[in-house]
């Protein structure tokens, strides 16, 4: 146990061993609270002696998802663990976690934002201990609502992000006193995280909160970020079966929270769940704030594949539809005629041409011809929902005087393919790439983690050791400064690709790269802008 006095009270954390050394976490602070579909405030309540020691509690969500996902992390574990450990909150209470290095004065900050669709996922199903550890660096990892709690619209819109605003305002009062630098802040996150990361950026009521940003595999480029609110209004109604004469709040507050979780299971991956354009949160798309210059030094980055495996071998109508054991031409063209009616249903009219499009450009350097059309499906998913995003946001942001760095992980890792060192893990479709979620790995030191995190005996390579040390000096330095260590996105369109030796490219090398940004720009439709007030009033 560690002790720790301060203006809020003595709170009473833990001390966690990590290689020769330790880290001290404060686990399960409360920083807000919030009365259903409504703005969070402070919390400020605390009494003399604080118990730090449990793992912030997950917001109530559906864990099927979670479940079908493990089978490819190596941090199942402490998924699934965390999840027994920490259990689900309160309706009304937000917490966070807190690492530290021992004796901790100044140190940077860096706030971690959660992925998960924005409707899973925790503060503690991550251990940045190792990274806390290397990089001397205070690591705050943050809840906020999810679902339809989090993102529906009614009094309010984007409360998911509210909360995390507010939990940035809560670091700026108290970080320093657990050793932090308030006037040092760097978010980042990965997933629904880094489009968390992406709102924050360009959000007028998160302006001053923090200095720098990471995002990782997200932006609200995303075909499930930022919603249309009348989409959003409209799938809640036919999900949660609400009466017309029923406001969308009162239905859910009547609802159990069993039924209430299963319904919001079937929107998974088509929305409506993230951040909505509304009237100050986020007012205006970030592509039209071409007038606007950037201030906040900004890194963005991708996965090689982003939709090899973790997002699409882990859904069950695929996995229906044989893409484990390779689509046939016709199933393939019936999957992606479904997937083009839900996430870019303006290109429906067209979707025979978009299909042979699709496979013409997306036929090159497979790693798996045998089966072809699963892998170009799954490239081509990964892009649509989040592999182009970044660099779309990236050129932008440069264009408007930003400092922006790019980077792309390349190196696979060996326990997705190789029996030896995957453990009781799933191993992945023999075309998988860096798939999505495996910069986090390398970012948060899991390699150094390993017993604590692997069901089995997952194993880790001296190389992924060597390129986890590389990216977590790399995230901490930006925080420090700013500069992660490479050259900044200028119109050479610079790129770090991290693979087991760490080499500089860029964009507009890569003709077919440029070849799916272009098709991602025929099917990208921006969200119809509907104001907040007149659909309050619908």
């Amino acid at each position: 146990m560690v002790y720790l006095k301060s203006k809020l009270g003595s709170f009473f954390g833990k001390s966690l061993k990590v290689q020769n050394g330790h880290v001290e976490a404060f686990l399960g602070i409360k920083y807000g609270k919030y009365e259903p579909f409504h703005p969070p405030e402070i919390f400020s309540e605390y009494s003399s002696e604080i118990d730090a020691s449990k793992p912030a509690p997950f917001f109530p969500q559906n864990l099927v998802p979670t479940q079908f996902m493990v089978t490819y992390l190596p941090w199942k574990k402490s998924l699934i663990r965390g999840f027994k450990s920490a259990g689900y909150a309160e309706i009304g209470d937000l917490h966070m976690n807190i690492f530290r290095p021992p004796n901790a004065s100044h140190k940077p900050v860096m706030v971690w934002i959660h992925g998960g669709g924005f409707y899973i996922g925790g503060a503690s199903q991550f251990d940045p201990s190792a990274l806390v550890h290397f990089e001397e660096v205070v690591v705050v990892a943050i809840n906020y609502r999810l679902g339809a709690h989090g993102f529906a619209p009614e009094e309010t819109a984007n409360n998911g992000i509210r909360d995390q605003i507010l939990a940035l305002e809560w670091i700026q009062q108290n970080i320093a006193e657990f050793g932090g630098d308030a006037n040092n802040v760097t978010i980042f996150g990965e997933s629904a995280g880094g489009m968390s990361v992406d709102t924050l950026v360009h959000s007028p009521l998160a302006e001053g909160l923090f200095h720098k940003a990471i995002s990782q595999s997200g932006t609200l480029y995303s075909k499930i970020a930022p919603c249309d609110l009348l989409q959003a209004k409209d799938q809640y109604r036919e999900v949660l079966k609400q009466p017309d004469e029923v406001e969308l709040k009162d239905h859910i507050i009547t609802l159990k929270q069993a039924d209430f979780s299963r319904a919001e299971a079937s929107l998974f991956g088509r929305g409506p769940f993230g951040p909505v354009l509304d009237y100050d949160v986020l007012p205006v798309l970030p592509e039209d704030m071409t007038d606007e210059k950037a201030t906040v030094p900004y890194m963005l980055g991708r996965c090689s594949g982003e939709g090899d495996a973790l997002l699409t071998a882990t859904i069950p109508m695929y996995l229906k539809c044989g893409l484990l054991e390779g689509f046939n031409k016709e199933m393939f063209e019936m999957v992606v005629a479904g997937t083009i009616q839900r996430l870019a249903p303006s290109c429906e009219h067209e979707s025979d041409l978009f299909i042979e499009k699709i496979i013409e450009t997306y036929s090159h350097q497979l790693r798996c011809p045998e089966k072809m059309y699963s892998e170009i499906f799954c490239r081509w998913w990964g892009d649509l929902m989040l592999g182009i995003g970044p660099l779309k946001r990236a050129e932008e942001y440069a264009e408007r005087g930003g400092d922006v760095f790019q980077y792309e992980l390349q190196l696979i890792p060996k326990h997705s393919h190789d029996r030896n060192f995957a453990g009781n893990l799933n191993l992945k479709p023999e075309w998988s790439r860096s798939d999505h979620c495996d910069d986090t790995l390398y970012m948060f030191g899991v390699p150094f983690l390993a017993g604590k995190y692997a069901q089995g005996d997952v194993r880790f390579t001296a190389e992924e050791e060597n390129l986890s040390r590389r990216m977590m000096k790399a995230w901490a330095d930006f925080a420090r400064s700013g500069d992660p260590g490479w050259e900044k996105y200028n119109e050479n369109k610079e790129i770090k690709f991290f693979d087991e030796e760490d080499l500089m490219g860029r964009f507009g090398d890569d003709e077919n790269l440029l070849e799916r940004v272009k098709l991602f720009d025929q099917m990208y439709k921006k969200p119809d802008v509907h104001s907040f007030k007149l659909y309050s009033q619908i």
